[in-house]
């Protein structure tokens, strides 16, 4: 598999880097909120280099029946993403793993709200075991998000084939 065609995105920051799949590429291009459709959203799914702060997002969930939305809101609640994470782990013998959520913003260059900063904080302390990433897709670009010194930072997109 070659890595630049594979995962034609790079986020990073100075310590991590965070390579996007370009079928996770395009779920968030097509998952992008235009008019008055509900919010999108999910769970991120991928692997990490032993030894490096080097990430490999691979897959990611939808919404479910299970799941609640609106044109600004989302509620995650659907048993199915639970599964896929699960399915993932035990199929690829414990390299995949969750590593945050994603969901769309009705904006071209999106920013977290108050409440996704609240949200994202519960998530990390679930999850304490791990770094988590968080992306927000807007009507123009998708950001990455991550927790570094208490604070969440906007990663940089440092490569886009």
């Amino acid at each position: 598999m070659c890595v630049e065609t594979a995962f034609p995105v790079l986020f990073a920051d100075e310590s991590t880097h965070v390579y996007i799949h370009e079928d996770v590429v395009a779920a968030f291009q097509q998952a992008r909120q235009s008019g008055n459709e509900k919010e999108r959203f999910g769970v991120i799914i991928g692997s990490k280099d032993n030894g490096k702060e080097c990430y490999w997002i691979e897959y990611l969930t939808e919404p479910y029946s299970g799941d609640d939305s609106g044109f600004k809101s989302f509620t995650l609640k659907d048993p199915a993403h639970q599964a896929v994470v699960d399915q993932k782990f035990k199929e690829s013998d414990g390299r995949l793993a969750y590593l945050g959520t994603w969901h769309t913003h009705p904006e071209p260059f999106p920013a977290p709200s108050s409440v996704d900063l609240r949200d994202w904080s519960k998530c990390l302390s679930r999850n304490d075991d791990r770094q988590l990433f968080f992306c927000i897709v807007g009507t123009s670009e998708f950001r990455f998000f991550r927790r570094q010194n208490r604070k969440f930072h906007q990663m940089k997109m440092t490569h886009n084939i």
